[in-house]
């Protein structure tokens, strides 16, 4: 590779490996942050206040100098995607808001800025004969910062209790559920083995279960492709891959869950597709993954059974059903009340509440609607949802035109697990791991696509 590619390639590799542990710099502007909030102006205790950025933000920056200044990119090329008009729409939407004089919204726009540089730089600035070891160089990333998530994951399961990894973004805050003893798996049961009534859900060093159970996926359709792509070490993947598999199910998040079992299958016909049902690789693969869900089932059978929607339908899945049902509604008030451009972006928390009943819990007040279409459309209107609905319907029409390989199989049966999920959660566009998860899955499907684009143009024209 060139000088530029291991640049980037390492740049790439190494916000693929933080996405787990983005921690949050806060510090700095701590104080000063709180004398920005213009006079007039009323903000929640919920709202936060300060000025932070990750690592991640100056990467993204990082990116769109690298590709203007460094690859030559053209602005016009550069900046020719649906994504930037959703840029447009969010800062539209602050201007024509409450928040116009308040420079935290700019600021939170920034990191907006981050996932739309990263898609960005993918489709446009890599030269075509890099781009597949590029990509796998960052599915080894991601492997190596699944196979550290689980293992955080598990220790925090087995422990109850967070480890005290602040610093790379643990959260004190846990999701539980009720179960008889505080039963943790199916061994628990056997030795009769008393604690809490409640079991707490991994979550590993992300803000939350449902968003670790999510990278989960990322990490384990990571694996599926190094496992068919590398010659050497496929015993590193075939030991941790059923760790990984435990980790996600620990995470009790039923949208991760379904996600993975929908790519796994959508991986597996293209991949059968591409290889053939008699490829040895493609058989040890789907035995591996067979074998470890039918072991996670087994030991996690009652667990599931409590916590709800995955093997039955209880009250604990009803509530939090409930919940999205509700925000739903009032994401279609909003929509119909202030269709073009929202309630301004960052601002649900804070403006949507006259969209609430009287008698609103504070929990059911303090999220929002549990869908990154409708999250979207709620905070910067219809025109910046349009606009992304463009983005994803053009990204899915070239990847099912073009040729099939390990790589783009992986990425499109990992960006339809993740549109799924989109539609039950709203950390992809909301959190800023969920994001860099998003975005870089589409930036680098976008990539893979483009280059069997480039080279069936290749071979049809004789003048190239």
């Amino acid at each position: 590779m060139s000088k530029k590619s291991i640049f980037a390639a390492a740049l790439l590799a190494l916000l693929a490996l933080l996405i787990p542990v983005e921690h949050k710099y806060d510090k700095l502007f701590r104080f000063f942050s709180l004398t920005l909030i213009p006079e007039g102006l009323s903000l929640s205790s919920g709202f936060e206040k300060k000025i932070y950025f990750y690592v991640s933000d100056i990467i993204g920056l990082i990116l769109i100098a690298t590709a203007l200044i460094w690859y030559r990119v053209s602005p016009k090329r550069f900046f020719a995607n649906p994504l930037w008009i959703v840029f447009l729409c969010a800062l539209a939407s602050i201007i024509a808001s409450p928040f116009v004089n308040y420079p935290i919204a700019y600021v939170r726009l920034l990191q907006l800025l981050t996932p739309i540089a990263l898609f960005s730089f993918l489709k446009t600035a890599l030269k075509s004969e890099e781009r597949t070891q590029i990509t796998q160089i960052i599915f080894a990333a991601l492997f190596i910062a699944g196979v550290f998530e689980a293992s955080v994951g598990i220790a925090q399961y087995f422990k109850q209790a967070p480890l005290g990894l602040r610093l790379l973004g643990e959260t004190n805050q846990v999701s539980t559920f009720d179960i008889q003893s505080g039963s943790r798996w199916l061994f628990d049961s056997l030795t009769n083995r008393k604690a809490a009534t409640t079991v707490i859900r991994a979550a590993g060093t992300l803000p939350h279960a449902n968003v670790f159970g999510g990278f989960l996926v990322i990490s384990i359709l990571s694996s599926y492709a190094l496992f068919m792509l590398i010659e050497k070490r496929k015993w590193v993947v075939a030991i941790t891959l059923p760790f990984q598999i435990f980790a996600l199910c620990i995470s009790y998040s039923r949208a991760a869950l379904f996600a993975w079992i929908i790519s796994t299958i959508i991986w597996t016909a293209l991949i059968i597709w591409k290889k053939g049902l008699k490829n040895r690789t493609v058989k040890a693969t789907a035995i591996l993954v067979a074998l470890s869900t039918a072991i996670c089932a087994s030991l996690l059978l009652q667990q599931f059974s409590n916590r709800g929607g995955v093997v039955n339908y209880n009250s604990l899945a009803k509530g939090s059903d409930d919940v999205r049902t509700f925000h739903q509604h009032t994401a279609l008030q909003i929509m119909k009340d202030r269709p073009l451009l929202g309630l301004g972006y960052n601002q649900f928390s804070e403006r949507a509440q006259k969209y609430f009943p009287v008698n609103t819990s504070a929990y059911v007040s303090r999220t929002g609607p549990h869908n990154i279409f409708l999250f979207l459309a709620c905070e910067t209107g219809l025109i910046s949802l349009f606009a992304f609905m463009s983005f994803i319907a053009l990204l899915l029409w070239t990847a099912i035109r073009t040729q099939i390989t390990v790589e783009s199989a992986t990425l499109l049966s990992l960006l339809i697990g993740l549109l799924f999920i989109g539609l039950c959660d709203f950390y992809l566009i909301l959190f800023q791991q969920g994001k860099l998860m998003f975005f870089l899955t589409a930036g680098l499907l976008a990539m893979n696509v483009r280059r069997d684009s480039e080279i069936k143009i290749a071979i049809d024209s004789p003048m190239c």
